[in-house]
């Protein structure tokens, strides 16, 4: 699989690699993953440049983990406050010591909680997680690693049903999950009374079938738009991939 476009050892969380325990050099930030169980991957970049709603003042990162995707989103959304949830306290601490880091501590905040028994009054205008989603394979017997995989601990179902509750009326609920749980979370949506707004599919190689899918949902009313993310051809990364990730990746 292909590991992100970058000189570090990194993890790309489509595919596997051991030795991806270093810091992680982006154009305007740094991410050390040297403690968090799960690395900076093709996921979270993906959905850190991906995610959108109209003018958003407050996000919610579920499942924060390293705090990239909360440091990418303030990048981009330059007067929203980012609210970061991990459960894992080792990996909030590496978070909060990464958004330290950064040029928008002012604006970033991660808290070290269970999501699903978080209590909070407020709402946002933009939910975002990378959700674990090993339902059925055999866990990881790193128990760290295992907690931040395994949707036993937080199911995007379970993001979903919570979610709902926490947007403003105009709000954006975006998640990357592998594209057979398409159909399922779509009906979660509907339960919880939230329309699927966007579905992008993504390929690592063209030929490929998909494994990913980008999926956002609100409560306003909308024509579903369906779209396809190639990440590299023949000629190596295509040039959408390069546009969506160019504000991030040193190499393009």
């Amino acid at each position: 699989m292909l590991p992100c476009p970058t000189a570090s050892k990194t993890s790309d969380s489509m595919g596997t690699n051991p030795n991806r325990n270093s810091t992680f050099r982006f154009k305007q930030f740094e991410i050390d993953n040297s403690v968090s169980a799960m690395k900076v991957g093709t996921d979270g970049v993906l959905l850190g440049a991906w995610a959108t709603a109209d003018n958003p003042l407050s996000i919610l990162d579920i499942g924060a983990g390293t705090g990239l995707i909360s440091i990418m989103l303030a990048q981009r959304f330059t007067n929203a406050t980012i609210t970061g949830i991990e459960i894992d306290s080792a990996a909030t601490q590496e978070a909060q010591k990464n958004v330290k880091a950064s040029h928008w501590s002012d604006r970033i905040t991660v808290e070290c909680c269970d999501f699903c028994q978080w209590e909070t009054s407020a709402k946002f205008d933009l939910i975002v997680s990378n959700p674990p989603f090993f339902t059925n394979g055999i866990k990881s017997p790193d128990s760290s690693r295992a907690s931040a995989r395994h949707a036993a601990q937080l199911s995007p179902k379970s993001i979903i049903e919570k979610g709902s509750s926490l947007l403003t009326d105009d709000g954006v609920l975006a998640m990357i999950i592998p594209t057979e749980m398409i159909d399922n979370l779509i009906f979660s949506a509907i339960l919880n009374h939230l329309n699927t707004h966007e579905i992008m599919t993504v390929t690592t190689r063209i030929g490929k079938p998909a494994k990913r899918a980008l999926i956002s949902f609100s409560r306003q009313p909308s024509l579903l738009a369906k779209t396809e993310l190639v990440i590299s051809d023949q000629n190596g990364y295509t040039t959408q991939y390069r546009n969506l990730t160019k504000d991030f990746y040193l190499q393009f």
